[in-house]
């Protein structure tokens, strides 16, 4: 609801001024949401994430630890003891749920913690459903003149009581204005019309997901309707062979509602075993979503049938059971005794007015078939275009891991530099792996920092962060380019003439060079960007996607890692064989070097880009098996009355050869018939789904909403499916024999 609400990143000197000042908000809290602490001093290493937070987080939230206490004031300020909470996840894996554990130490990144709490099971924290562990915040409110760095945190507030959020906002807006004024200027000019923003807290966290989540709920409805509409036509062409035995009931002294009563507990009846059978199926295709879909849909993971499911089903199912069973009882209400017993056993007309019903049911069913086909091809073809993008690098066969040396024990650069020396000669050396290279990120790993680039013997550019003359770097081993083969453009990669002791070089991608010298030659060229020293470009390397599969590419600087070390480096592996089987070889490696030292994310670089697009594959996935089924059930629908049809006018088809007619005509116009609800269909469908597929815009990638060669091409599919469903019924009427119709008479 309202009452606990997200608000957009901003400044913490502007948080302190809401905290002192805002009158909107019973409880707010500042957050920095997915730090990582190398855990030690309870078993092996290992990385974990934290949320670091003020002393108001929980509160704010409300939520109470399980066992213990929550961070106080006191702890929440600079230079205070040091105190975590654990989540219910971390306390039972690495502690055996020990009830002992209040005021247990621990050592995060070499500094010692005391455990002064245990979160309760089942808690998450919102943004950051990995993290396991809380730490306070810890910073102090400062004047904005004498912050050197101004950090950036996520807010959570919770309103009080008949304060709406157009409200809250405009004071946040009216208390931040003065800061931003104060800010330095290449910041202030950063945040010239910045406003802030009041959601809700659910919005904030599953908005992103809703469109694609409505979406497929739509899908599942049209395909609930269109099983509907053909289980109406059955039931219909029941009614129509019912005619007689209805008539005689009614004669009997069966009232109209007695009947109606008959027919409901009839169709109700399909309804709820269709309702039941679905469950059961509901079941396994619940546990293959969970297994197979992308983890960006919140708690996907947990998902299972539970009462409300199985409630909200049989209730669907009865619902759609009565509703389409109207039909046949309007039907029956209009059967006349007298009209009925004069036709004695002949079929003649008897079932003719059933037709045309249940043509317009067919018609309405095909269009929204064609509706859920053409979303389903927009969605193809524009996973097609995302995945078809070049990456820049090979994905296949790399073993990724992470890194990140405690600061504790590896604070100078030449232990750093000593440490993955080490570690990468003995990657190496490994039987499987044809090349060891790493980096600071790895392609498709987001970016670590930007810098501001100067290029020797231009005029110094404006400082601002985020201009256009930043470029974003990576710290790397030589081997780093061979390893994902980036391809080389011009000049060289780095190597071992590139040590701590050598030439201050560096290579830039092909973007740098569009963005800093679109007219000449880059190699030969110093820049300034990480550090006082200017670098030589020795190499031009292919562009790379490092923030996304889609993302723009930046411009991007490659440092040689032992001219620059960092503490955390991504391993990229390339082998011979399945990657993911030399996982606990990297493990023993790094820990027979230092036992201290985490390995975490391991994956194949393959796993790293399919998750890229897995929401998409997902979404498409999904649809593409709804528009599957959706034609399936058409073409049924369109074929069974057909046949229907054509069994009401065995006489009259099998009269015409005796008149002179030859199968040929008899088989054009069966299938004229079909075609034109097939056309009919086809048209309502097209008009639908130019009105419809515009809500996939912002799913789509490099495709309109409108494209004409996926309506093209759904149009003709299903008009091919409809005109297939109606060639049996048809060469059927061809094979009446003309003594055969006679006996109808």
């Amino acid at each position: 609801d309202w009452s606990v609400t997200g608000v957009q990143t901003c400044a913490l000197p502007i948080y302190f001024a809401w905290r002192k000042h805002c009158t909107s908000f019973a409880e707010i809290t500042a957050y920095s949401p997915g730090s990582e602490y190398t855990l030690t001093g309870a078993g092996e290493a290992e990385r974990i994430v934290g949320v670091r937070a003020t002393y108001t987080y929980l509160r704010t939230l409300g939520v109470s630890p399980q066992i213990g206490r929550d961070i106080s004031a006191d702890e929440d300020r600079p230079a205070a003891p040091h105190v975590a909470l654990l989540s219910d996840r971390l306390w039972r894996r690495r502690f055996s749920a020990d009830p002992e554990i209040l005021g247990r130490g621990i050592a995060l990144d070499g500094k010692l913690y005391t455990i002064v709490g245990v979160l309760r099971r089942g808690f998450e924290f919102p943004e950051s459903r990995k993290a396991e562990l809380l730490v306070p915040l810890a910073v102090a409110d400062q004047e904005v003149s004498t912050i050197r760095a101004i950090m950036f945190v996520q807010i959570i507030a919770r309103l009080k009581p008949g304060i709406t959020p157009e409200a809250a906002t405009v004071e946040l807006d009216t208390l931040s204005g003065p800061f931003h004024a104060s800010f330095p200027a290449g910041l202030a000019k950063m945040l010239v019309g910045a406003q802030a923003e009041v959601m809700s807290l659910h919005d904030r966290f599953v908005g992103n997901v809703r469109p694609a989540l409505l979406l497929l709920l739509g899908a599942v409805g049209f395909v609930l309707l269109i099983a509907c509409v053909n289980v109406a036509t059955l039931q219909l062409a029941r009614a129509a062979a019912r005619e007689k035995e209805i008539a005689i009931r009614g004669a009997m002294g069966a009232g109209r509602w007695r009947l109606a009563r008959q027919l409901l507990t009839e169709s109700s009846l399909v309804g709820l075993l269709g309702g039941a059978a679905g469950l059961a199926v509901g079941v396994w295709l619940v546990a293959l979503v969970r297994r197979f879909g992308p983890r960006a849909i919140p708690h996907l993971d947990v998902t299972q049938l539970d009462g409300r499911v199985v409630l909200f089903t049989i209730a669907v199912s009865l619902f759609s059971g009565i509703i389409f069973g109207l039909a046949p009882i309007f039907s029956a209400f209009r059967v006349s005794l007298n009209d009925s017993l004069k036709r004695g056993g002949a079929q003649g007309t008897a079932g003719k007015k059933a037709v045309r019903p249940q043509q317009v049911l067919v018609t309405i069913e095909l269009a929204m078939a064609l509706v859920l086909f053409i979303g389903a091809g927009l969605l193809a073809r524009s996973f097609v275009r995302l995945i078809s993008i070049p990456q820049g690098f090979d994905s296949h066969n790399i073993l990724t891991a992470r890194i990140s040396l405690p600061a504790s024990t590896y604070l100078k650069d030449e232990q750093q530099r000593a440490f993955f020396s080490q570690l990468m000669e003995r990657l190496a050396a490994l039987p499987g792996v044809t090349t060891a290279g790493a980096g600071a990120t790895l392609p498709l790993g987001g970016k670590i920092f930007s810098a501001i680039v100067q290029v020797e013997g231009r005029p110094p550019v404006d400082k601002t962060p985020g201009n256009q003359w930043s470029a974003d770097v990576d710290m790397v081993t030589p081997e780093y380019f061979a390893a994902l083969r980036i391809p080389l453009k011009a000049g060289r990669f780095l190597d071992q003439s590139d040590a701590a002791n050598g030439p201050e070089t560096v290579v830039i991608n092909e973007a740098f060079g569009r963005q800093f010298f679109p007219n000449e030659n880059p190699l030969g060229h110093r820049i300034q960007g990480v550090g006082p020293a200017m670098r030589t470009i020795v190499g031009v390397a292919g562009d790379t996607r490092q923030t996304g599969i889609a993302a723009r590419t930046a411009p991007e600087i490659y440092i040689s890692s032992e001219q620059s070390p960092y503490s955390q480096m991504s391993l990229a592996l390339r082998t011979e064989g399945d990657p993911m089987s030399l996982a606990p070889a990297v493990r023993e490696i790094v820990a027979s070097i230092d036992k201290n030292v985490p390995v975490y994310g391991v994956e194949t670089l393959d796993t790293t880009l399919a998750s890229q697009v897995a929401s998409q594959r997902f979404n498409m996935a999904l649809l593409v098996g709804f528009a599957a089924l959706a034609l399936l059930l058409s073409v049924i629908g369109i074929y069974g009355v057909m046949a229907y049809a054509v069994g009401q006018r065995t006489h009259e088809i099998g009269i015409r050869p005796a008149l002179g007619a030859v199968p040929g005509n008899v088989l054009r116009m069966i299938l004229l018939q079909g075609a034109k609800l097939a056309v009919l269909g086809v048209v309502l469908g097209l008009a639908a789904g130019i009105a419809l597929t515009r809500l996939l815009g912002t799913m789509l990638f490099e495709v309109k909403p409108t494209d004409p060669l996926t309506f093209a091409a759904g149009t003709l599919i299903l008009f091919g499916a409809a005109l297939a469903a109606c060639w049996i019924p048809a060469r059927r009427a061809t094979k009446v024999s003309p003594l055969v119709a006679l006996r109808y008479e």
